[in-house]
């Protein structure tokens, strides 16, 4: 299994200290195996959508960049992270111009090598299960034809909910939803810290998913509405629990942190990230 990381826990050095093709040889020499690139960041710019590098005409040059740097780091990407919204932030946008970035977020990871790429899922407020999975479906279609013309696929995330209200975020409802797509390139995205927020025990959410977890998102929270995205053990989930269930279910994808709210001063970045390197190889050890 391979370690990884978010290169979002560096994007907000980007302004003074780090160039995006920077990054790889930055990651590769705190340690890791792998990276999972924030396509996601590439559609904003100073907090704004429709802002960053996958508006410019240019983009294609830009990610190619980047794959050479991966490739001079001797680091490899194999899962991304897609534009993603809500269903009330979706009627506020223009749906035209998201859905060319998701298109350029689909094909920025099948230029950068990944096998798969995370979006997050959404329906109507209130709607009933069978209504939003039908929903979702006839949105995610066309997404879907591209990433399998291309060979990548598409991990639909777990989402957060206090509430426990919001579609996809129960393990079950996620199930059902993989299911309905009936593609072996639709799986699923399993966020920890999503899952603590949303009340799952998490051995039994990931021995239900079991072969349809395509990717991980590893982050620790206090199981409270806020989604803070500390690294493991600096919350309150049962990471026993959480490493037993990969290991039960084969899960031979990448083992990748997402760690990215909070900015860490650049002087001690490198420190943090040889030490994220350190915890998840001793993670790895423990499955």
């Amino acid at each position: 299994m391979r370690l990884s990381t978010s290169t979002a826990i560096l994007h907000h050095h980007f302004d003074y200290a780090l160039t995006l093709t920077d990054i790889p040889a930055v990651i590769r020499t705190a340690g890791f195996d792998a990276l999972d690139w924030s396509t996601w960041q590439f559609c904003l710019q100073g907090g704004k959508v429709f802002a960053g590098l996958l508006n410019d005409d240019a983009w294609e040059a830009q990610i190619n960049a980047l794959r050479e740097a991966d490739e001079r780091a001797g680091i490899v990407c194999r899962q991304t992270h897609c534009v993603s919204t809500n269903y009330a932030r979706y009627q506020t946008l223009d749906a035209e111009h998201l859905h060319l970035l998701e298109q350029r977020c689909i094909r920025t990871a099948a230029i950068l090598g990944a096998e798969w790429t995370v979006i997050h899922p959404f329906a109507p407020e209130g709607a009933a299960r069978e209504e939003s999975i039908r929903y979702f479906c006839e949105y995610l279609k066309p997404l879907e034809e591209l990433a399998g013309k291309l060979g990548v696929g598409i991990a639909i995330e777990n989402m957060p909910d206090i509430t426990q209200k919001r579609f996809c975020c129960k393990a079950e409802e996620l199930c059902a939803l993989v299911d309905a797509f009936n593609n072996p390139l639709v799986g699923c995205c399993w966020d920890t810290g999503h899952g603590m927020i949303s009340g799952d025990d998490q051995y039994e959410a990931l021995t239900l998913l079991g072969h349809r977890v395509k990717a991980l998102h590893i982050d620790d929270n206090y199981g409270t509405a806020r989604d803070v995205h500390l690294l493991p053990y600096e919350g309150l989930i049962d990471w026993s629990k959480v490493l037993r269930a990969l290991r039960e279910i084969g899960y031979d994808h990448d083992f990748a942190f997402e760690h990215a709210l909070n900015p860490t001063p650049h002087a001690v970045m490198p420190a943090q990230l040889r030490y994220m390197c350190a915890l998840g190889r001793e993670m790895l050890s423990n499955m």
